[in-house]
């Protein structure tokens, strides 16, 4: 069995310390809850960081339609596309 596999590591999945089996109970993935919070951690700001990168790209795909635009239009334009799925906005096309 390898420290690799994702179902019964022997070693923590963060860093690599080997792990203490118990004799009953699910196998641990993190030899210490430092080691989970820091997993969990790295795993949103990778969450975030794919969240900004569609956004600049939402964003970039909007930047030449601006100059035809009114300026009320242009603030519609920009606000549907940092809030696509706000309400308000849904409400108001």
């Amino acid at each position: 069995m390898s420290g690799r596999d994702l179902r019964h590591p022997t070693h923590c999945l963060w860093c690599g310390t080997p792990l203490v089996q118990a004799s009953t109970g699910r196998p641990p993935l993190y030899h210490a809850k430092a080691c989970k919070q820091a997993s969990y951690r790295c795993r949103l700001r990778e969450r975030e960081a794919a969240a900004l990168e569609h956004l600049l790209r939402r964003y970039e795909a909007a930047l030449p339609l601006l100059p035809s635009l009114a300026m009320e239009e242009r603030f519609d334009l920009l606000a549907a596309v940092v809030w696509p799925q706000d309400p308000r906005l849904l409400e108001a096309a």
